[in-house]
């Protein structure tokens, strides 16, 4: 049971038999939509939302994150004040809400960046199968970074780096790079006319063994 259903129960007075039929018809929507929501197939518009958040007696944020997916958009708090940043589950992928971004309440001063997994094969070209999900980022804090990479690791799953791309080695730059199915970040430095590459574990690897993706103009992780 998702922490939709559960809801859905202790709406309908501890069953869940016969309470998406119920919220449908308060909602004026099918049972199948509800369903769907249910599955994960689709997700409620915010004014959807809005009005379960009125049955369930719950404020909208706390509605939204019922819809989560198993990765999800952002909650970072974006202080100016703030030297380290942490992640946790949110809302569906939908527009933040007032108060979800500290940083702004004014959607003009968001970008929309895709979340990779995978480099796509044709980037710039990409399309929705390349992409894990979108985040809304501050501009500001998002300067130079054309979408986010999600670094896949044993030790730290949730690790974000904001990139920029870029298709060749750049001197004492911290890169992302590509070697054989493996992603790997690399401190890039040219020495007596090669370029070098260093692991964060410190290995040195030729440049020519790695394919170089993009620069890391920050990252984000799970700070727990």
């Amino acid at each position: 049971m998702n922490k939709f259903e559960k809801q859905l129960e202790k709406w309908n007075k501890g069953t869940l038999r016969g309470a998406q039929a119920k919220l449908a018809k308060c909602l004026r929507v099918s049972t199948a939509t509800v369903a769907m929501w249910a599955t994960g197939k689709r997700h409620p518009s915010k004014g959807f939302i809005a009005k379960m958040a009125d049955l369930f007696g719950l404020d909208e944020y706390t509605v939204a994150r019922l819809f989560s997916a198993n990765f999800q958009q952002p909650f970072i708090d974006f202080s100016p004040t703030r030297n380290s940043y942490s992640l946790r589950d949110a809302a569906a992928p939908l527009p933040p809400y007032e108060g979800e971004i500290a940083y702004t309440h004014h959607p003009a001063d968001l970008v929309k960046l895709p979340v990779f997994t995978q480099w796509p094969k044709k980037y710039p070209a990409y399309n929705s199968k390349d992409t894990k999900t979108w985040w809304y980022i501050p501009k500001a804090f998002a300067a130079n970074t054309k979408f986010l990479f999600l670094l896949p690791g044993k030790e730290d799953p949730q690790r974000i780096l904001f990139v920029c791309p870029m298709p060749s080695w750049e001197n004492r730059r911290y890169m992302l790079g590509k070697k054989g199915k493996n992603y790997i970040l690399v401190h890039s430095q040219r020495k007596n006319g090669q370029m070098i590459l260093q692991t964060e574990k410190g290995l040195t690897l030729p440049s020519e063994t790695v394919k170089p993706i993009g620069f890391v103009v920050k990252q984000v992780v799970n700070l727990k």
